[in-house]
């Protein structure tokens, strides 16, 4: 379990957060949301690293320092040509584990392993300027990946996947046994991890189950914040009687109807 406390930070005359807290628990997928301008971005550049601000971290209820605490983060932005050093993907993918002192045994398998599971074996001999946006996106997250960290961080990094490839991305993402925080400006990546985060004016406003939060209409309101249009649905079709649970597809909504 990782928990952010007391983070404060302050842009010019503005004060961005005020005593920001967050907890993040092994094993479970984040989406983090919050409307345009509200400091998603900031926070990511925040606890990567790259911005500096004061705040204390604590892994398993043991304060740690910051350093340790970046170790532990593998972080992806949203403009994925500034990602990478090398011309070869593979190149690419190798450097960070030989960084790590791997032999080439272990090299090898791992990153067979990670672009087989991201269906991106096919890029290996490729040069990185001849990939789709969408392969570069691949491609960064298989370099968040290969080393192993204990949390992964995505700003918007998924953004330019079809929709079919990025849930199922986000699907694999959740089976893994890691702490994910996805900050998007996609609603509808809400419908695929464990708990939602709405990070509101200068603070976290919720952080809990997304079963608990989607009932929470008012939350998303208050933040300018649109519901994801199934559960949306569901919560109409639940007024008027036509379904006792939220559902988070189509499928789910018409199975629960005619059953």
């Amino acid at each position: 379990m990782i928990e952010i406390k007391k983070l404060n930070f302050r842009y010019e005359n503005s004060i961005i957060f005020d005593d920001l807290a967050l907890t993040l628990h092994d094993g479970l997928t984040y989406t983090l949301v919050g409307k345009n301008g509200i400091g998603k971005t900031t926070l990511v550049k925040i606890l990567s690293g790259v911005l500096k601000s004061n705040y204390e971290v604590y892994l398993d209820n043991k304060k740690i320092p910051k350093k340790q605490f970046h170790s532990l983060i593998s972080v992806i932005f949203e403009k994925t040509d500034e990602n990478f050093m090398f011309d070869n993907v593979i190149d690419e993918l190798k450097y960070p584990l030989l960084s790590l002192g791997l032999n080439t045994y272990d090299i090898n398998t791992r990153i067979e392993n990670i672009t087989s599971i991201l269906n991106i074996s096919y890029l290996l001999d490729k040069k990185i300027n001849t990939l789709t946006i969408s392969e570069k996106e691949k491609l960064t997250l298989a370099l968040a990946l290969v080393t192993n960290p204990k949390i992964l961080i995505m700003d918007n990094a998924l953004s330019f996947i079809n929709k079919e490839e990025k849930i199922i991305i986000l699907k694999f993402l959740k089976k893994l046994d890691l702490i994910i925080l996805n900050v998007t400006n996609d609603i509808e990546d809400t419908l695929y991890g464990d708990n939602i985060i709405i990070l509101g004016d200068k603070k976290v406003i919720i952080n809990d189950k997304k079963e608990i939060v989607f009932l929470n209409e008012e939350i998303f309101n208050s933040n300018n914040i649109h519901l994801p249009f199934i559960i949306d649905l569901s919560i109409k079709l639940k007024y008027y009687s036509l379904l006792d649970k939220l559902c988070y597809s189509y499928k789910e909504v018409v199975d629960s109807i005619w059953k």
